[in-house]
C-alpha cells in the first residue's frame, strides 16, 4: 500500500496545523524562559530582604554612627552652654563687686579729703 502524505491529504490545513505547532513551541519556550527569570528574581530578592534584616547592614551601621556624633555634639554644646552661664554669672558678681569696692574707696577717700579740708579750716 502507498503512503499518504499528511499534508496530501489534509491539503492546507495541515499546513495551518503545523505553523499553529511551531507557535505554541515559541510560545511555549517564552513561558519557560519567564517563570526562570521570575524563579530567580524571587531568590534574588530573598536574599537581599534577608541581608537587610541583619544587624551588619552598612547603612544602618552609618545611619546610627551618625546620630551618635550628633548626639555628642549637642552633650557638649549643652555643657560648654552651662559653662558660658556660669562664668558669665561669676563675671557679673566679680563687676559688681569692683563696683562696690570702688565706691566705699571714692566714699573713704571723700571723707579723707573732708576731714583734711576740715584740719586745715580749723587751723
Amino acid at each position: 500500500m502507498a503512503k499518504v502524505s499528511s499534508a496530501k491529504f489534509m491539503g492546507a490545513s495541515h499546513a495551518a496545523g503545523s505553523a499553529l505547532a511551531k507557535k505554541v513551541d515559541v510560545n511555549s519556550k517564552k513561558i519557560t524562559l519567564l517563570k526562570n527569570i521570575i524563579k530567580a528574581q524571587k531568590i534574588d530578592i530573598g536574599k537581599k530582604l534577608a541581608t537587610l534584616s541583619k544587624d551588619g547592614n552598612p547603612l544602618d551601621n552609618s545611619i546610627e554612627s551618625i546620630k551618635d556624633s550628633v548626639l555628642s555634639i549637642k552633650t557638649t554644646l549643652i555643657q560648654q552652654q552651662k559653662l558660658d552661664k556660669g562664668q558669665a554669672d561669676d563675671d557679673a558678681i566679680a563687676a559688681q563687686q569692683k563696683k562696690r569696692n570702688l565706691k566705699e574707696k571714692l566714699g573713704e577717700t571723700v571723707k579723707g579729703a573732708g576731714n583734711a579740708i576740715k584740719e586745715q579750716h580749723k587751723k
